[in-house]
């Protein structure tokens, strides 16, 4: 599993890429949740990149003041030598971030702590390339039921063992690095298990339209009120029994 703080993409140059296979069809009625749940995804890729960015800007000031310190303490040894100046702003506090230790494969612990549940709606499987060549990464994410909220890496592959319900592609979007040729895909795969299951077509067998269905309720409901009417209620069957 990656560290929370590790980058989606290569950097913040990577951009829509014009592709054939982006044609979009105008009749999709889950178009606009598809959408919702793309820009969530880049605004998580996005908060995730400002924070390495952040993580790896501390660290390299931290190492330059390592280097000036150590420059000082051999100063002090040979008064010779040159101290590099003090930076005028001081570094900003590194982000206390809780780095994430993945579990041991294929042990209960690991398959008991799966993200992947049977609740998460979607996931998106991201797919990296250098110019359309071959795929050298595969990952995993899993979308969260409130967009505004982080999405969760699945990358580990006894976790997405339990993935058989994903296998459907519902959307896709292509993304491509405009600074090092870097091209991504970004591939929404729907929970298919929170989904109604049509039945299996079986030949010389007829499947009603749900519309036949409705009629039949629908006329099952009328002969009900009309067995209620025709049905005596209980204080009339009393005061029968009573003039018996």
């Amino acid at each position: 599993m990656a560290s929370f703080s590790q980058r989606i993409f290569c950097c913040k140059a990577a951009g829509p890429a014009p592709t054939p296979g982006n044609v979009k069809l105008h009749n999709d009625p889950n178009r606009e949740i598809h959408e919702a749940i793309f820009r969530s995804f880049i605004a998580f890729a996005v908060r995730r990149q400002e924070l390495a960015d952040s993580i790896e800007e501390a660290a390299k000031q931290r190492k330059q003041e390592s280097a000036r310190l150590l420059a000082l303490i051999t100063g002090i040894a040979n008064p010779d030598s040159e101290i590099p100046p003090t930076s005028a702003t001081p570094p900003p506090p590194a982000p206390r971030i809780l780095q994430l230790t993945p579990a041991p494969i294929f042990t209960f612990e690991a398959l008991k702590n799966n993200p992947l549940t049977p609740q998460v709606p979607y996931v998106i499987h991201l797919t990296s390339r250098v110019n359309f060549g071959p795929v050298y990464s595969h990952r995993y994410f899993a979308c969260p039921w409130d967009f505004q909220h982080d999405w969760v890496e699945v990358s580990l592959i006894h976790w997405f063992a339990e993935g058989e319900p994903f296998k459907m592609k519902a959307e896709k979007w292509d993304l491509k690095c405009k600074k090092d040729e870097h091209f991504f895909r970004l591939t929404l795969r729907p929970n298919l298990a929170m989904r109604p299951v049509a039945p299996t077509p079986v030949a010389g067998v007829h499947y009603p339209h749900p519309s036949e269905v409705q009629e039949v309720l629908d006329q099952r409901g009328q002969q009900d009120q009309q067995d209620q009417h025709g049905q005596p209620s209980y204080e009339q069957w009393s005061h029968r029994q009573q003039g018996q």
